[in-house]
């Protein structure tokens, strides 16, 4: 048997770490406030976007983008680029003069994208 313990990486936890997870656990809003709010604001600024959105897991991201797309029971891929391609018609700028529809457009598209990148079998 080889020793494999070399490949495994430790983790470096400081007070500092400790200090903050504790401060989020004693808040009243685990999963929202003040420190959830830092982290979108800090995710804007790495990726220059003006939104962002932390959500707890990868299913509920799939389940915020359903939402997005108007999807509400299970569906095809094709359900999802139909769904998709009925809101970018919606928000394209020669029929929406909401000065957003560029903005709009990436959040249908990561919508989207995020739903066709898992298994549908």
């Amino acid at each position: 048997m080889f020793d494999l313990g070399w490949l495994q990486s430790k983790h470096f936890i400081d007070s500092n770490d400790i200090d903050a997870v504790s401060d989020v656990l004693r808040n009243k809003n685990i999963t929202q406030g003040e420190m959830v709010n830092n982290l979108e604001k800090k995710i804007c600024k790495y990726v220059k976007s003006r939104y962002a959105v932390a959500v707890t897991s990868c299913s509920a991201a799939l389940h915020l983008s359903c939402k997005v797309l108007g999807i509400k029971k299970p569906c095809s891929k094709e359900d999802v680029i139909k769904a998709a391609s009925g809101l970018q018609k919606k928000i394209h700028p020669d029929l929406n003069k909401n000065q957003n529809t560029e903005y709009l457009s990436k959040i249908v598209n990561n919508a989207k994208d995020t739903i066709l990148k898992n298994d549908f079998s």
